[in-house]
């Protein structure tokens, strides 16, 4: 009986680290896609100011090239987040997307010098999740 008690002891602990595992690695996955999310972030502004310099875009096409930027940056950081996921993709396109708007309106607040908590960053969130979960459940469709 002492046995049998201690193999029972062992599965419900080995569990436990697989468990601890699985969490560390989608907490890791999250933190390298919204890393990912934001540099995409970074490198397309800077090409978007350079073509501003360089006149070829006017400065009216701020706010349509503002949103690409952003659906771009939130399709990269939810290919990141589910490349390595087999199981409720949608779930975790949808918060690496949502994180990635959260870091990025964290950083571009930094740099500005100002936190604007409004309705904008709400729009800028539902855009983050919709696009992160829409990616992810379109390559999820292609991959059966």
């Amino acid at each position: 009986m002492e046995s049998l008690a201690k193999y029972k002891y062992k599965a419900k602990k080995t569990k436990s680290r697989a468990n601890k595992t699985v969490k560390k690695g989608i907490v890791f996955a999250f933190i390298k896609s919204s890393l990912v999310g934001v540099a995409v972030s970074i490198v397309l502004v800077l090409l978007y100011a350079v073509l501003l310099y360089s006149g070829v875009l006017k400065s009216e096409s701020m706010s349509i090239v503002n949103s690409l930027i952003k659906i771009i940056s939130s399709l990269a950081a939810s290919f990141v987040a589910i490349s390595s996921r087999s199981r409720r993709l949608y779930l975790v396109g949808a918060i690496a997307g949502g994180l990635y708007m959260s870091c990025a309106f964290l950083l571009f607040s930094l740099l500005s010098q100002t936190l604007n908590l409004s309705l904008s960053f709400l729009s800028d969130l539902g855009v983050g999740v919709f696009t992160g979960m829409l990616f992810a459940m379109i390559i999820n469709a292609f991959k059966k």
